[in-house]
């Protein structure tokens, strides 16, 4: 989806996002750019190992890159290390230090609660920052062993640096793990926004989420986001695909032949297309029939294969078109001028960053009007149904809010999948096995589209239905 360094405007006040303050990740800006005003508070807290410092020091790097200078207070961090580890999350904090627009300043536990507030208003008044880290303000808290009454000072002093610094404030909370209270008094009514940064254990892979406790100003209807800390790239939240409304359908696309015609009339961009078969006969000739309407619509199309790589997928598209008797350097031409291959390990990633990862190409390639997924069993078939459903709901939904042509392959594997896929589907196609005394399978299709009844279309009207689409496509690479 978006990059890191693709920064938008956020604050809707103000003139030009080189005005605003932002979070340097775009999906946050996004959605809570309003929240990031003067005098504006920020608790990141989370679980240990969670993401908090990489969020805070983004935060702090992209502000500093846009002239606001950026003051760092930690209690524990140690400089080096830290500075090496954001530099491979692609954050030269090094250079915006010699700049004058990043300081670095560790403190030492031992202090007392005047000495901490005393050297706080001194780097403040001596470096002018318009954001300020407190890493961590537990570590100041607890370490203290305050009575309630100076630590209630110590609290609203914190809060109170926002008016002293005119920018941002962000206080990094520790909480410890299976726990989900902050325990911060007062700061956590006062703070303009806070941010819970949690992760998890699941299938042996990190399942990272940021929940959006506290967003004031902020018109969110999402709580929970799931983001990730990829080296040069740093942390990116994967908003997922959503959409309110069930849109209009698209334009009219014709049928490929006469014989799909009869059955289905025509076809519409936004429609969802559920194209099932066996998992021990997958019969290549029905691609023939999908890749036709594809190519005879000129639809760029995005192909997701969650079973083989890119390169053997285009072979494949290549070779079935070279066997209804289109030529090799045809078929070639069209399929490189109209798909584009990706392939994803479902295994890799948890559902919520892979159904982001699957259309992300879209943001590369607007003019992507089709996307097609190979393989759906392989995912449906592994993640429990409470997971399943709605990722696969708000994926295509959103497709088809953007009317793309949405086509979703993939072998029987039960009954229940079968139902699941057909119910959210506008057309489906079933292919079944003949077997013949000749001993070479043959199939059938049934089809059956929203407001029509279902019909067989047997193997001989399927061979006329490719004929005629050869000699289209032919036709159409002629002119």
């Amino acid at each position: 989806m978006l990059k890191n360094h693709d920064l938008h405007e956020v604050a809707l006040n103000m003139t030009s996002w080189k005005e605003a303050f932002v979070f340097g990740v775009n999906e946050l800006d996004q959605l809570l750019g309003r929240v990031l005003r003067p005098r504006s508070t920020i608790v990141v807290a989370g679980h240990p190992g969670a993401g908090k410092t990489t969020l805070a020091m983004t935060v702090c790097y992209h502000n500093a890159l846009n002239g606001k200078p950026c003051l760092y207070i930690t209690f524990q961090e140690e400089k080096n290390k830290l500075f090496n580890v954001m530099k491979d999350l692609g954050m030269d904090l090094e250079t915006v230090e010699r700049k004058g627009l990043l300081r670095f300043v560790k403190l030492p536990i031992t202090l007392s609660a005047k000495e901490v507030s005393e050297y706080v208003m001194r780097l403040v008044q001596e470096f002018a920052p318009r954001i300020l880290v407190i890493d961590s303000i537990n570590a100041a808290l607890e370490s203290l062993k305050l009575s309630g009454e100076v630590r209630g000072w110590l609290q609203n002093f914190y809060y109170a640096l926002a008016d002293i610094v005119n920018g941002v404030i962000v206080l990094i909370a520790e909480l410890p793990f299976g726990e989900e209270k902050l325990e911060l008094g007062a700061i956590e009514f006062v703070a303009d926004a806070i941010l819970i940064l949690k992760h998890k254990i699941e299938n042996r892979l990190i399942v990272r989420t940021l929940e959006i406790r506290k967003a004031r100003g902020a018109p969110i209807s999402i709580a929970e986001l799931p983001f990730s800390i990829t080296e040069k790239t740093g942390l990116e939240v994967h908003v997922p695909p959503l959409t309110e409304e069930i849109g209009p359908e698209g334009r009219e696309l014709p049928a490929p032949c006469n014989e799909i015609e009869k059955a289905l009339n025509h076809l519409h961009l936004g429609m969802n297309i559920y194209v099932t078969y066996p998992p021990d006969a997958r019969i290549p000739t029905y691609i023939g029939l999908l890749t036709g309407i594809l190519l005879l619509n000129k639809l760029k199309t995005l192909v997701v294969s969650y079973i083989y790589p890119p390169d053997t997928v285009r072979s494949m598209t290549i070779g079935i078109l070279k066997r209804i008797g289109i030529e090799y350097s045809i078929a070639e031409n069209l399929v490189d001028k109209y798909l584009i291959f990706k392939s994803f390990n479902p295994f890799s990633m948890s559902i919520d960053t892979l159904a982001i990862r699957e259309i992300a190409p879209l943001e590369e390639y607007p003019d992507i009007n089709a996307v097609v997924f190979h393989g759906v069993e392989i995912i449906g078939s592994s993640i429990p149904i409470n997971r399943y459903l709605p990722a696969l709901y708000n994926q295509i939904y959103y497709l088809k809010s953007q009317n793309k042509l949405v086509i979703r392959m993939g072998s029987y594997v039960d009954q229940k999948l079968y139902s699941i896929n057909s119910s959210l589907a506008d057309l489906v196609i079933k292919i079944e096995p003949l077997d013949t005394r000749s001993g070479v399978m043959r199939e059938k299709l049934y089809i059956w589209r929203r407001g029509r009844q279902p019909i067989l279309l047997g193997y001989d009207d399927l061979l006329r239905c490719l004929d005629e689409i050869k000699v289209k496509l032919k036709k159409m690479v002629e002119r």
